[in-house]
C-alpha cells in the first residue's frame, strides 16, 4: 500500500492539567510547536509529534484510556536514560534493559497522567 502524501504522525494525549503535562514533556527537550490553551503540540523528530489536549474536550472517562504508550526510537538510549534520570524524572527501571522479545534495548516511565513513555534503541532494523 503506497505511503504518499503521509506528512508523519501524531499521538494524542488527554490531560486535565495540561500545563503540568506540557512542563514535563518540555524538561525533556521536546520542542514546542503549538501553544494554546487547550492544545499544545510538540515536535519529537521530523514528522512525529505528540499532541496534548486539555479543557472541555477531556473525555469523562480519561482514566480507563490509558491504553496508549508513545515509543520514542532513539540513537542512544542510555544518553536519554541519563539525561531524564538527570533531570530528576522517574524512571520505571534503574538502567537500561533490553526487551525479551525484539533486539531492543529500552527504558520506560510515565508522565504526570499515568500514560507510558518508552525510549527503545533498535540494535537491528525494527528489532528484528
Amino acid at each position: 500500500m503506497p505511503t504518499h502524501g503521509i506528512q508523519g504522525t501524531i499521538t494524542l494525549f488527554y490531560y486535565r492539567d495540561l500545563e503540568a503535562a506540557s512542563a514535563f514533556y518540555e524538561s525533556m527537550g521536546f520542542t514546542l510547536e503549538v501553544d494554546l490553551d487547550w492544545w499544545k503540540a510538540f515536535r519529537i523528530t521530523d514528522g512525529a509529534y505528540l499532541g496534548l489536549v486539555g479543557g472541555d474536550i477531556v473525555p469523562e472517562d480519561i482514566d480507563s484510556k490509558k491504553a496508549v504508550k508513545l515509543i520514542v526510537v532513539v540513537d542512544d538510549v542510555d544518553a536519554w536514560f541519563n539525561k531524564l534520570k538527570g533531570l530528576g524524572l522517574k524512571l520505571d527501571h534503574q538502567e537500561v534493559y533490553s526487551s525479551s522479545r525484539l533486539n531492543l534495548r529500552e527504558f520506560s516511565l510515565s508522565d504526570p497522567e499515568g500514560y507510558s513513555i518508552e525510549f527503545g534503541q533498535f540494535l537491528s532494523p525494527l528489532g528484528v
